[in-house]
C-alpha cells in the first residue's frame, strides 16, 4: 500500500511539473529564463515583444538576438515562425522557419573579436523562407557599411554539416566601408547549392551583381553587370569565367574627366583556403578602341602576402589613348594635337604586400610602331617612329629603404618636322638609345645616372639628383664629331634656310663636362667645353674659318640665386682662330681670352682685328646674367680706315670708293632688341654719310624691325652719277633719312630730305637722262624725255639748275614725293638757272603711290636696257 502511494505521488508530481512547464512556456518567463542561461553561457541575449509556443511550433514577434560580449552581431525580426513535425523534432531538426523583415548586423574586427561560430549551433532546417530581409556589415573602428536590402531568401535542407540550397534576390548599398570613399547602389541575385558549410563550405553556384552607379575617389562607374560562377571545394574556391561589363567608367579631377565606354573584364581564379593563396591564370580587360590587356597572377593572403603578376597587350592604339587622355589636359592648345601609332605592353612584377618589409619589383616593356604626332597647324609633326622602352624596378616600402629603377629606351627611324626644320631618319642605320639607373631613398631623395647614344655621335653620360631642396644634373660628352652632328641634324635645314649656307661644312671634335644645379631661386653651372681642330666653310659666299680651338672653363650662377656679393675673376679660357678667308681677304691668327664666372661671360680687354686695310676693335664683350631669364649682351665697337671699295666688292660686287669709321661706345642686346649708342661714318663721294641712333627689334624673327637715322653732307652728285648710271648730275647735296624703319626686309616708314648746297667752283647741271628719270620717279611717266630729245632741244644734252630740293615720305605703304622749292604757289623739284635751264614742277603735290609702285619706278630708272628688269629695293 505504501509503495502504491509513492508511485502515485511521483506520477502526480511529474504531471504537475509537465503542466507547469507547458504553462511556463506560454509566458515571457520562458524567454527570460532562456536569456539568463544563454547570456552567461554563450554570450548572446534574446528578447521578444510577444510569442506563442505550442508543441512543435513557436511564433515570436519583435524577436532579437544580440552578442552581449563583443557586440559584433545583432539579429532582429518582426516575426519569427518555427515549426516541426514529431519525426523531425525527434531528430533535432526544424521543419520550417519563416522570417519576416529580418535584419542582421555584423561587425568585423580581428579574429579575437569576430566570432561567427554560432552557425554551428543552428539546427538543421528543412525550409527557411525570408521576406524583406536586410544584412548590414560594419567595420570595427571605421565608419561606413555594406548593406543588402529587400532580401528575399529561400534555403532548403539546411544544416551546418550538409549545407543546403540557397536562392536570393536583393538590393546592394555600399557606403564607405572601412572608412574608404567607395559608394555604390544596385541589385544582386544568386543561387548556391551547398553540400557543407562547416568546417568547409562545399558546393557551387552563381552570384550576379548589377551596379547602377558607383564611385571610389576620382573614379565613377555606371551600368556594371558582374557575374561570378563559383565552386566551393575542400580547401579551395574555384571561380570560372567570371565576367563584368561596365557601361561607363569615368575618371574626374579638377573639373576634367575621362570616360571609357563598354569596358569588359573576365577571369578565372582559384583560392586555396588552407594556404591562403589566390591565383588566376586567365585575366582579360578589354576597352574598345584601346586594346585588350591579358594577364595572370598569384598572391598569398597571409603572412608577408607574397604575390606575382603578369600583364600584356598587343594592340595598344595611341591615337585612342591620347584622345581619351587629352580630356584631362589643362592647356587648350595641347588638346588640339593628334597622336598616332600602335604598340604593345608587357609587365611582370612580384613582391610582398605585408610583413616588415613589403616591396614590389618587376619589369615593364613597351614597343612602339608607326608612331607619330602633329600640331594643330601641321607645322610640328612626326611619323614612322619605331622604338621601345624597358623599365626594371624595385620598390620596397619603408623610410630607410631605397627604391630602384633601370630604364632603357631606343628610338629609330621616322620623319620629323619642327617649324622649318625637317629631317628624315628612315635610312639612318644608327639609333637614339638611353640607359638610366634611378634610386629613391626613404627620405625622398632621387638619384639617377646613365648613358645615351645620339645616333653614334660620341659618348654621352649623365648623373644627378632631385630632393626637396633642389636638383642637380651632370652631363659629359666625349669625342663628339662635329661634322656628323651637323650633317645629321642641321645641314639640310640650314641649306634650305639660306642660299649662303648651302654646302656648308663644319668639322672638329667637341668635349664637354657640364654640371647644372638649382641655386636658391636660380641656376648654377660649372664645367668646361673644349673644341679642337674645328673648321667652317661656306662655299656659296667664299668664306672659310680654319684652325678653331676653344677651351673654356666656366663657373656660373644666375642673378636670381640670391648671392649678390662681388665675385673674383674666374679662370681664363681661350678661343683661337688660325685662319679666316673671305674672297681675297685673309685674317691673321686671332686669340680671344674668355672668362665665364659668376653671373657673366666676357672677353676682357680689346679684341683688335685687321679688316680691309683698316681695323675693327671690340671692347669688353660681355654677356650679363647669362643664366637668367633675360640675359644682356654688351660691348663697344670702333672702326677706322676700312676700305669701302674692297669691302663692297667682296660682299656685293659693287665698287664705291670710300672709307668707313665708326665709334659705338655701347651696343646692347636684350630680349630680342639691339640698341647701338654712337654713330658710323662713311667717307664716300667726296662727302660723308653718317648713321646714328640705330636699333633692331626682334633680331632673329622674320618680322625684325630695323630703325635709325641717316645724315649725308657734301655729297658730290657728279661722283654719285658716275658710279650709278641714272643720268649725269653735278653739284653738292646734303640731307637726311629720318625715322627710318625697315620691316620684313623692306622700308615701311621714313622721311627723306635732299637739298643742293652752293660750293664755289662746282657746277650745277643736270642731263636730259637724269631729268627724265626724276620725272619717272615723281610722276611715273617718262614722256618729258621725248620732248627734250626733239626739235632744237635735241642739241642740248644737259641744263643748268639753281637748286634741287626733294622730300619723300613713306607711311603705311603710302609714298609721296614733294618739292621743297615753292615760288608763286608753284612747287618745284628742280629750279632752272637764272638765264636758261629747265624746271621740273610737281603738279600733284598730294599724289600718293604705293611703295610697290615706287619700287617699279626705281626699277625702270635703274634698268640697263629696254627689256631688262630693274632691281627691287630690299634691306635686310
Amino acid at each position: 500500500m505504501g509503495k502504491k502511494r509513492f508511485i502515485l505521488t511521483i506520477g502526480i508530481l511529474v504531471a504537475v511539473f509537465a503542466a507547469g512547464l507547458a504553462l511556463f512556456a506560454r509566458t515571457p518567463l520562458l524567454l527570460r529564463a532562456a536569456a539568463m542561461v544563454s547570456g552567461p553561457l554563450f554570450g548572446y541575449d534574446m528578447a521578444a515583444e510577444s510569442f506563442s509556443f505550442y508543441p512543435l511550433k513557436a511564433d515570436l514577434k519583435g524577436f532579437t538576438v544580440a552578442d552581449i560580449r563583443g557586440k559584433n552581431f545583432i539579429f532582429t525580426s518582426s516575426r519569427l515562425s518555427v515549426s516541426s513535425s514529431p519525426k523531425a523534432a525527434f531528430r533535432g531538426d526544424v521543419e520550417k522557419v519563416f522570417l519576416k523583415d529580418p535584419k542582421v548586423r555584423i561587425r568585423l574586427g580581428d579574429k579575437k573579436e569576430t566570432d561567427l561560430s554560432f552557425i554551428r549551433k543552428i539546427p538543421p532546417v528543412h525550409l527557411l523562407t525570408m521576406e524583406n530581409g536586410e544584412f548590414t556589415l560594419t567595420f570595427k573602428g571605421s565608419p561606413g557599411t555594406i548593406t543588402l536590402k529587400k532580401i528575399d531568401l529561400t534555403v532548403k535542407n539546411f544544416s551546418p554539416e550538409h549545407g543546403g540550397a540557397l536562392a536570393f534576390t536583393g538590393a546592394v548599398v555600399i557606403d564607405g566601408p572601412g572608412g574608404s570613399k567607395m559608394t555604390a547602389t544596385g541589385s544582386c541575385k544568386g543561387r548556391l547549392d551547398l553540400t557543407g558549410i562547416l568546417p568547409d563550405i562545399l558546393g557551387k553556384g552563381v552570384i550576379e551583381v548589377d551596379i547602377d552607379e558607383g564611385s571610389a575617389g576620382d573614379v565613377a562607374l555606371k551600368g556594371m553587370k558582374f557575374t561570378l560562377p563559383v565552386v566551393f571545394e575542400k580547401d579551395r574556391i574555384v571561380v570560372s569565367r567570371a565576367a563584368a561589363l561596365i557601361e561607363t567608367l569615368t575618371f574626374a579631377r579638377d573639373g576634367r574627366k575621362v570616360e571609357l565606354k563598354k569596358g569588359q573584364f573576365s577571369m578565372n581564379a582559384l583560392y586555396s583556403t588552407r594556404e591562403g593563396i589566390i591565383s588566376s591564370d586567365s585575366l582579360q580587360i578589354t576597352i574598345p578602341g584601346m586594346g585588350t590587356v591579358k594577364g595572370a597572377g598569384r598572391a598569398t593572403l597571409k603572412g608577408s602576402m607574397p604575390f606575382n603578376a603578369a600583364l600584356e597587350t598587343a594592340g595598344l592604339n595611341f591615337s585612342s589613348l591620347f584622345a581619351t587622355a587629352k580630356t584631362l589636359m589643362t592647356e587648350e592648345e595641347a588638346k588640339k594635337w593628334s597622336v598616332e601609332g600602335l604598340g604593345s605592353l608587357t609587365a611582370r612584377m612580384e613582391g610582398s604586400l605585408g610583413g616588415k618589409t613589403p616591396s614590389v619589383s618587376g619589369s615593364l616593356t613597351m614597343d612602339i610602331k608607326k608612331g607619330g604626332f602633329s600640331s594643330p597647324d601641321g607645322s610640328k609633326a612626326a611619323q614612322g617612329i619605331t622604338g621601345s622602352v624597358i623599365l626594371n624596378f624595385s620598390l620596397p616600402r619603408g623610410e630607410d629603404r631605397e627604391a630602384s629603377m633601370k630604364i632603357s629606351s631606343q628610338v629609330s627611324s621616322g620623319e620629323y618636322l619642327w617649324g622649318r626644320y625637317y629631317k628624315d631618319l628612315r635610312e639612318e642605320p644608327s639609333k637614339l638609345s638611353s640607359r638610366a639607373d634611378v634610386t629613391v631613398s626613404g627620405e625622398g631623395v632621387s638619384r639617377f645616372r646613365g648613358t645615351f647614344d645620339l645616333f653614334n655621335t660620341g659618348r654621352y653620360a649623365y648623373d644627378g639628383f632631385v630632393d626637396a631642396g633642389g636638383w642637380g644634373l651632370h652631363v659629359t660628352a666625349q669625342d663628339v664629331p662635329v661634322r656628323r652632328v651637323f650633317g645629321l641634324f642641321a645641314a639640310d635645314y640650314l641649306a634650305q634656310t639660306s642660299a649662303a649656307l648651302k654646302d656648308m661644312e663644319i668639322d672638329g671634335k667637341l668635349d664637354a663636362d657640364v654640371y647644372v644645379t638649382s641655386a636658391g631661386k636660380g641656376l648654377g653651372t660649372k664645367g668646361s667645353v673644349r673644341l679642337s681642330t674645328a673648321s667652317l666653310k661656306l662655299p656659296a659666299i667664299s668664306l672659310g674659318v680654319a684652325g678653331i680651338d676653344m677651351d673654356i672653363p666656366f663657373d656660373l650662377v644666375s642673378a636670381g640665386s640670391g648671392d649678390t656679393s662681388p665675385l673674383p675673376t674666374g679662370p681664363l679660357g681661350i678661343v683661337t682662330i688660325t685662319g679666316f678667308t673671305k674672297g681675297t681677304y685673309n685674317l691673321p691668327e686671332l686669340k680671344i681670352p674668355v672668362t665665364a664666372y659668376g653671373n657673366d661671360v666676357s672677353a676682357p680687354g680689346i679684341i683688335s682685328v685687321p679688316f680691309y686695310d683698316g681695323a675693327v676693335r671690340v671692347r669688353t664683350l660681355t654677356v650679363k646674367d647669362i643664366l637668367g631669364a633675360s640675359p644682356k649682351l654688351l660691348f663697344g665697337v670702333s672702326m677706322r680706315d676700312i676700305d669701302v671699295q674692297r669691302l663692297l666688292s667682296d660682299l656685293t660686287g659693287l665698287s664705291f670708293p670710300g672709307k668707313i669709321k665708326a665709334r659705338f661706345p655701347e651696343i646692347a642686346y636684350q630680349n630680342g632688341e639691339l640698341i647701338m649708342a654712337g654713330k658710323m661714318t662713311i667717307d664716300i663721294f667726296g662727302g660723308t654719310i653718317e648713321a646714328a641712333d640705330m636699333y633692331v627689334k626682334d633680331l632673329f624673327a622674320a618680322s625684325r624691325k630695323i630703325g635709325g637715322d641717316i645724315l649725308f653732307r657734301n655729297i658730290d652728285l657728279g661722283k654719285v652719277t658716275e658710279t650709278i648710271e641714272v643720268g649725269r648730275v653735278t653739284g653738292i647735296v646734303e640731307g637726311s633719312v629720318k625715322d627710318l624703319v625697315v620691316e620684313y626686309g623692306q622700308p615701311s616708314r621714313f622721311v627723306f630730305d635732299l637739298d643742293t648746297v652752293k660750293k664755289w667752283g662746282v657746277s650745277r647741271k643736270v642731263s636730259v637722262d637724269a631729268i627724265e628719270n626724276i620725272a619717272i620717279l615723281g610722276t611715273g611717266s617718262g614722256g618729258i624725255g621725248a620732248v627734250l630729245k626733239s626739235g632744237l632741244n635735241k642739241f642740248f644734252k644737259e641744263y643748268p639748275y639753281s637748286r634741287i630740293g626733294l622730300r619723300c615720305t613713306l607711311q603705311n605703304d603710302n609714298f609721296n614725293i614733294r618739292g621743297k622749292i615753292v615760288e608763286g604757289g608753284t612747287e618745284y623739284l628742280i629750279r632752272r638757272a637764272f638765264l636758261r635751264g629747265i624746271d621740273v614742277v610737281n603738279r600733284d603735290p598730294q599724289n600718293m603711290v604705293s611703295f610697290k609702285d615706287m619700287q617699279e619706278r626705281v626699277g625702270r630708272v635703274l634698268q640697263k636696257d629696254k627689256g631688262g628688269a630693274g632691281p627691287t629695293i630690299k634691306v635686310n
